[in-house]
């Protein structure tokens, strides 16, 4: 296991040094929360499209009923983005970089494509779509990685409703692909969640309100080759827990695991990291991180500055 780890500590090392403007070393138990805050950052990237779609359906409900509202929604759903659409079935989300102060979760460019079929993604048996393009490839700018590239070949990401208040996003084909453009990492990312609405309604004003619960969905298997170019399964203990008033990347709960995997066999190897947020329904609850490294298990307390 070690040899495989080097590699890891080596590219955590460096990303790490350049993040750490005082120059101070990090030490093996850093540097393995490192690893793990991208590794899971990946995953909450992987359920981005379905945010942009979920904001979509409740804008697209929201001006059909009343047409006066579509640029103040624009604005507050999509950070001033433009909404294409030909045929009322499939919408082009145009984002543009901004600069001054923006939200680190809000800070995007490139189009993200939603294919609708014109139905309504909270009527249960609804199947919706989504992929990016080459012109214009859809970026996220993280405050802590830069700038990260999602691409979303055709049939590689959907998202059907179930039931009320609840869907299923899988990536059955490609996964979805990233790329860490300031170090030219990039990696495959599947998943295969269950995400429920379990406060709010789907309104704009309700918007603000809304809380979600993402649990893996029986018979998947989160996870893939993560931006340092080794692989890593994911596990969700406990459902995470996200509020639309928190910023993007920030759960408000839950417990989730990262494993490392041996590149030759796929077995599980023997460190992990594990994440504690317990059940708060709080932006920027304090957490606990338990790493097991080579037969040792620590475990640390944190909370993140915002």
């Amino acid at each position: 296991m070690k040899r495989l780890v080097l590699p890891i500590i080596a590219a955590l090392a460096l990303l790490s040094s350049c993040n750490n403007s005082k120059g101070e070393d990090y030490d093996p138990f850093a540097i393995y929360l490192e690893w793990y805050k991208l590794t899971s950052a990946q995953n909450d990237l992987a359920l981005d499209p379905f945010n942009v779609a979920y904001r979509l359906n409740v804008y697209l409900k929201a001006v059909a009923a009343d047409p006066r509202q579509a640029e103040t929604l624009r604005n507050r759903f999509f950070e001033g983005a433009q909404i294409l659409t030909k045929d009322n079935k499939t919408y082009t989300i145009s984002y543009t970089f901004r600069t001054g102060e923006v939200r680190r979760d809000l800070n995007r460019q490139g189009d993200v494509i939603v294919h609708t079929e014109g139905a309504d993604l909270s009527t249960p048996g609804t199947t919706w779509t989504v992929t990016t393009t080459q012109a214009r490839p859809y970026q996220v700018n993280l405050t802590n990685y830069g700038i990260i590239e999602q691409r979303l070949s055709t049939g590689s990401y959907m998202i059907r409703t179930t039931a009320a208040d609840q869907w299923e996003v899988v990536t059955p084909n490609d996964g979805v692909y990233m790329r860490m453009t300031a170090m030219g990492l990039y990696s495959n990312w599947y998943v295969g969640v269950k995400i429920t609405q379990v406060q709010g309604n789907q309104t704009p004003d309700a918007l603000t309100d809304a809380r979600f619960q993402v649990e893996i969905l029986p018979g998947n298997e989160n996870g893939g080759k993560n931006l340092y170019s080794s692989y890593f399964r994911y596990q969700i203990l406990s459902p995470l827990l996200y509020q639309a008033q928190c910023t993007y990347l920030q759960k408000s709960g839950g417990e989730e695991r990262i494993i490392l995997l041996d590149a030759n066999t796929g077995s599980v190897g023997i460190d992990s990291v594990t994440y504690d947020r317990g059940n708060q329904w709080m932006c920027n609850p304090p957490y606990s991180v338990t790493a097991k490294l080579d037969g040792q298990t620590t475990t640390r307390y944190y909370q993140e500055k915002i």
